[in-house]
C-alpha cells in the first residue's frame, strides 16, 4: 500500500483512483513486460511480502482488519434487531485454549468432526464464564414457561463459523460451540496466522519459542490484543472474543447478524 493510503486509524484517509488505463498498461506492452506479471497494477490477492519484493521502491504497510471487527457494529446490529443484553453474550477464549482449538482443527476441518483425543481438553478448558460473569452452562437448556430451549448464533469478531459443522444449524450447548470452530476452516485458518504471527514476533525478538503451525491466511488477519497492556505485550496476550446471539430463525438460518 501506498504511504498515502494509510489505515483508518490514521485519517485524514487519501483515496487515490487509477485510471483504467494505466491498469491495462503492462498487458499491452508485451515486449518488454511478460502480461501474466504486471509489475504496476493488477487484482490479484497478493502478500505483503511478495508486493514488497516486487515494488521495493514504494513503503508498503500491511492494512489492519480491526475497524471491521464485530465487536465495533455489535450495538448498531443489537439495536437494529431490538436484541436486549441478555440476548447477546461474550465469551472470550485465551490463547492456550486457541492453542488446543488449532490442534484439533487440524483434524477437524478435513473430517468435520473432532477427534476423540480433544473432545476431553476442548471441554474441561473452556471458559466457565461469560464477560459478564454468567456461567456459561446457565446459557443453555430450556427456559421460561414454555421450556423453550436456548439456542444461538456463534462467531468471532473476524468471521461467522459457519463453515462448521452443522454451520447454519443454532448453538445449543457448549460441546455445539467448540465443536463448530474445531471444524470451521475460517477459525482455524485465523489461528494460524494469529499463531504464526506470533512466532515471527518472538523470533525477532530473541524468545526461545516458537510455534510451528504452517502458511495462514492474510484474509483472516484478526485477534489484535485488544488493550494497551495487552498490546504492548504483543500477540502472547492475544485471546479470541466469541459472540453468542440468540437465535431467530428468521434472520440466522440462511444469513447472519
Amino acid at each position: 500500500m501506498p504511504p498515502d493510503c494509510r489505515s483508518s486509524s490514521q485519517l485524514p484517509l487519501r483515496l487515490v483512483i487509477l485510471p483504467f488505463s494505466t491498469t491495462v498498461a503492462p498487458f499491452l506492452h508485451t515486449t518488454t513486460l511478460d502480461p501474466r506479471t504486471p509489475d504496476l497494477y493488477n487484482s490479484h490477492h497478493h502478500s505483503h511480502s511478495s508486493i514488497a519484493a516486487l515494488i521495493p521502491s514504494i513503503p508498503h504497510v500491511n492494512p489492519s482488519h480491526h475497524p471491521s471487527y464485530y465487536r465495533h457494529w455489535l450495538p448498531v446490529i443489537t439495536s437494529s434487531r431490538h436484541l436486549s443484553p441478555d440476548d447477546i453474550h461474550i465469551i472470550t477464549l485465551p490463547r492456550p485454549y486457541a492453542a488446543q482449538l488449532l490442534h484439533a482443527g487440524q483434524f477437524g476441518i478435513q473430517t468435520l468432526r473432532v477427534h476423540e483425543s480433544d473432545k476431553e481438553d476442548l471441554s474441561e478448558e473452556f471458559p466457565r464464564v461469560t464477560t459478564r460473569g454468567v456461567r456459561v452452562a446457565d446459557l443453555f437448556g430450556a427456559s421460561g414457561e414454555g421450556g423453550i430451549e436456548k439456542e444461538y448464533f456463534l462467531r468471532t469478531d473476524a468471521c461467522s463459523v459457519k463453515d462448521g459443522k452443522n454451520g447454519t444449524q443454532p448453538i445449543r450447548s457448549v460441546e455445539d460451540i467448540w465443536t463448530r470452530l474445531a471444524t470451521s476452516h475460517r477459525v482455524i485458518h485465523g489461528l494460524e496466522h494469529l499463531f504464526g504471527e506470533g512466532a515471527a514476533k518472538e523470533t525477532e525478538a530473541g524468545g526461545e519459542d516458537k510455534v510451528e503451525t504452517g502458511v495462514g491466511n492474510e484474509r483472516e488477519e484478526w485477534l489484535e490484543p485488544a488493550g494497551k497492556k495487552e498490546k504492548q505485550a504483543g500477540a502472547k496476550a492475544a485471546s479470541i472474543d466469541l459472540y453468542l446471539i440468540r437465535f431467530n430463525p428468521h434472520i440466522t438460518s440462511a444469513h447472519e447478524y
